[in-house]
């Protein structure tokens, strides 16, 4: 018996579907042939001792095998990895007619693939995932999957935050992987993943974006955004940005009627003025520092900082018959600043055996908002003198930290098996400060968690049929203003079941 993989050399990603003949030597007479299966791998039974060439062949890459010699002393013989470049030929005259982009099922994910045709009518990742199913992406470019928002965005395996997909070229995007049900590797809270896997050749050269709209009326808005990739074969620097601004003018008008004894009694007219603005922006900018081959190192730091204004004076006549009897007057002022940090450390190493693989990633987040409200209220008579004033002042601190490491280790047995296990720490601190004009209204609101969690899982491919099953476990350490303490364990089992009908259906169930 011998057993192998077939792997890509671009992107280090097994190669599903490929054929696999074996071939004796010196006269290259055929002997058997099979197909890879979904981690690259496959077996060739009831083989006699001698001297074979294994080769392998797939669309769209060149040709390529290794010689290996069956000696008899060993029941499964292990052959050296086969590694597939990408075939590139220069045509004279190219007809295109478009393309799609096409799925594979796979037990745990279903991998999008990503044609040039679908990338050059694109503009960078937000247009991507507005193609792929079950992936919703807005005018604002809110981004949903199945509808939910309790999801996370990953790139090349390292989480992102969704401002990252606004730097991404399309033609650099080489496939979309989407995960439905999450197994223990990730967290128990979350819905779903969506990893975005980029070519290989994205990390060379200099590419860049830029775009804007402003709108210079009696209310301007508009926004800019751009961002700049450069890239040596070993190490890729990037920046991105974008800000959003718009300024409004609120003008109010109304007018009030009271009945007493089924009579007119008085009227109030309101006129009001104020302003309304808002400034968000967004700061992305890192490395991918790519040490060889087997190991890469990444770092991302992004930066929102959002301003939010807005104020009405308000000026009430209070008439009582034809004349004026009162004022009123109506103040408020409203301020929200907030900013907002998020840096991610992300290590990853390949080994030689393809598929085994160790990944570190350590993630800080850091939140700060400050919500100022000014109120006030005053009744005078025509002539000036004060019946009531009612001053009122609120100030709202809030504060959201956490600091996250985690360790995820891949490890093949055999051709058809892998497993997984991992360990996480988990640590967040919240706080709110409600203070006001009022002291008996005010409030301070602090939470900390600490939570370590630790999975294992395995994933077991067939001809016919893949099984993946992973149970996790979490234990988590809460207190509560410091005066209430909680502590308790989660345990999260997950499991997918798929059956593969033919190349084109399948069923898949999942747990």
């Amino acid at each position: 018996m011998i057993k192998g993989y077939v792997i890509s050399s671009t992107d280090h990603k097994p190669a599903e579907f490929a054929n696999v003949i074996l071939m004796q030597l010196p006269d290259s007479t055929f002997q058997s042939g099979v197909i890879t299966y979904t981690e690259g791998d496959y077996t060739i039974e009831n083989v006699k001792p001698g001297k074979y060439f294994i080769k392998s062949s797939f669309v769209g890459f060149e040709d390529n095998g290794t010689e290996i010699e069956i000696t008899g002393d060993k029941e499964v013989f292990i052959a050296d990895t086969i590694y597939l470049s990408e075939n590139t030929k220069e045509l004279g005259e190219v007809a295109v007619k478009g393309d799609m982009i096409r799925s594979t099922e796979l037990v745990d994910r279903t991998v999008y693939t990503i044609p040039p045709e679908i990338a050059k009518t694109s503009t960078n990742g937000f247009e991507v995932l507005r193609k792929i199913p079950s992936v919703q992406v807005d005018f604002n470019n809110n981004v949903t999957l199945n509808g939910k928002s309790n999801f996370i965005i990953q790139v090349d395996g390292k989480q992102r935050d969704k401002e990252f997909l606004a730097r991404l070229m399309p033609e650099d995007i080489q496939s979309v992987e989407v995960i439905h049900n999450p197994g223990a590797k990730y967290d128990g809270t979350i819905d779903g993943v969506i990893n975005i896997v980029l070519t290989k050749e994205a990390r060379i050269g200099i590419s860049g974006n830029v775009a804007g709209m402003i709108r210079p009326a009696e209310d301007p808005s508009g926004y800019v955004a751009g961002g700049i990739d450069y890239g040596r074969e070993k190490i890729t620097f990037y920046a991105s940005g974008y800000t959003f601004f718009q300024g409004l003018n609120n003008r109010t008008t109304n007018f009030n009627r009271f009945l007493g004894n089924g009579a007119p009694d008085s009227t109030i007219n309101n006129e009001g003025n104020g302003d309304f603005g808002i400034v968000a922006s967004s700061i992305n900018t890192g490395f991918d520092y790519y040490l060889n081959e087997k190991n890469k190192l990444s770092l991302n730091v992004n930066y929102k900082p959002t301003t939010f204004l807005n104020n009405l004076e308000n000026i009430g006549k209070i008439h009582d018959g034809n004349s004026i009897a009162h004022n009123q007057y109506y103040q408020s002022d409203n301020e929200t600043r907030s900013d907002e940090v998020n840096i991610s450390l992300f290590y990853k190493k390949e080994f030689e055996k393809p598929i085994q693989e160790l990944t570190i990633e350590t993630s800080a987040y850091l939140f700060n908002s400050l919500d100022k409200k000014k109120f006030n209220s005053r009744l005078e008579q025509t002539d000036g003198t004060l019946v009531y004033s009612y001053p009122y002042n609120e100030n709202v601190n809030n504060d959201r930290n956490y600091l996250s490491a985690k360790v995820d280790y891949v490890h093949p047995l055999g051709n058809k098996i892998r497993i997984e296990t991992g360990y996480q720490f988990y640590f967040q601190k919240m706080k709110y400060d409600f203070l006001n004009s009022i002291d008996v209204l005010s409030n301070l609101y602090e939470y900390t968690e600490y939570r370590n969690a630790a999975y294992a899982g395995f994933i077991l491919n067939l001809e016919k049929y893949s099984f993946q099953a992973s149970f996790r476990t979490e234990y988590s350490d809460i207190e509560v203003n410091k005066e209430i303490k909680n502590d308790y364990y989660t345990f999260l089992p997950s499991a997918n079941i798929q059956y593969k009908i033919n190349k084109s259906n399948n069923l898949k169930f999942t747990y």
